[in-house]
């Protein structure tokens, strides 16, 4: 500070209309660039904002896109799962509109016979249903043992 006020000593100023007004003119292209430095600064601002808010988007949008493909694939599997079942009723109609086919079913699932027709069991269909049986009664017996367990703890 000392030095400024010996060099302020030392140099004086003219004080006439050409010095300010070259003063005046200094003053204001540097209030001019400040406010012009201001605007930019400001319109940065703005755009960055802006640009973020575009980004924020497309990567909202992306998300969004992504989620309906997946609905998409999951909605095709279903509609093909779909399709299929209805080939196989339809195919189940068509195999139940014909009365040969609904004559075997009757004969083979409920035992239906003709006029004057015997049904006999086959030795094999008997093996195959006490096996079951066996095995219904060693799933029951085993599910009482776990329950008299858990009863004695």
């Amino acid at each position: 500070m000392n030095r400024r006020t010996k060099k302020n000593k030392k140099i004086e100023s003219l004080q006439n209309d050409y010095t300010q007004e070259k003063t005046l003119e200094a003053r204001k292209r540097s209030k001019s660039k400040r406010n012009m430095r201001r605007r930019m600064s400001l319109m940065l601002v703005v755009g960055c904002v802006l640009i973020g808010l575009l980004i924020v988007r497309v990567f909202n949008n992306q998300a969004r896109i992504k989620k309906i493909e997946q609905e998409k694939i999951e909605a095709t599997a279903e509609l093909r799962n779909v399709e299929q079942l209805q080939r196989n009723l339809q195919n189940r109609v068509t195999q139940l509109q014909d009365e040969s086919f609904l004559a075997k079913l009757a004969r083979s699932k409920y035992y239906l016979s003709k006029d004057g027709e015997l049904i006999f069991r086959m030795p094999e269909e008997e093996e195959e249903s006490d096996s079951s049986k066996k095995q219904q009664d060693a799933t029951a017996e085993n599910e009482k043992n776990a329950d008299s367990t858990e009863n004695k703890d």
